[in-house]
């Protein structure tokens, strides 16, 4: 696993490295890429406010795409690379990964279900 610097300056710069996302550690990455970018003021490009200029998005967005598709690895930046706005790469990738969370819990909970009556049979 590797840390992503980022150089770049948006309303501030990102205080700290974010290790790459693999899949395994979304969770831990995404509160750490939040936090991130909202020390450099670049979260509401990602989560817009209703009531945000669009000016202002505008100019935030591609600071903090290219902070996002930093901090992803070679196979995960390939399948979002055609999302144009940091708000796009964000649903995306939560959509992925906290979906997939869900799926492994549900089915953690059938196994140990079938495993409890497995052991009184």
């Amino acid at each position: 696993m590797s840390i992503v610097p980022y150089a770049g300056r948006a309303g501030g710069s990102l205080p700290q490295s974010v290790s790459l996302l693999t899949g395994d550690n979304y969770t831990a990455w995404s509160i750490k890429v939040e936090a991130n970018l909202d020390a450099a003021w670049l979260w509401e490009a990602v989560v817009v406010p209703e009531d945000a200029a669009v000016a202002v998005i505008a100019k935030k967005d591609k600071p903090a795409h290219a902070y996002l598709l930093g901090t992803l690895a070679e196979d995960l930046l390939l399948q979002v690379a055609s999302k144009k706005t940091a708000a796009e790469v964000w649903a995306s990738l939560k959509a992925r990964f906290v979906g997939a969370h869900r799926v492994r819990t549900a089915r953690l909970g059938t196994l140990r279900g079938e495993f409890e009556l497995l052991r009184m049979a």
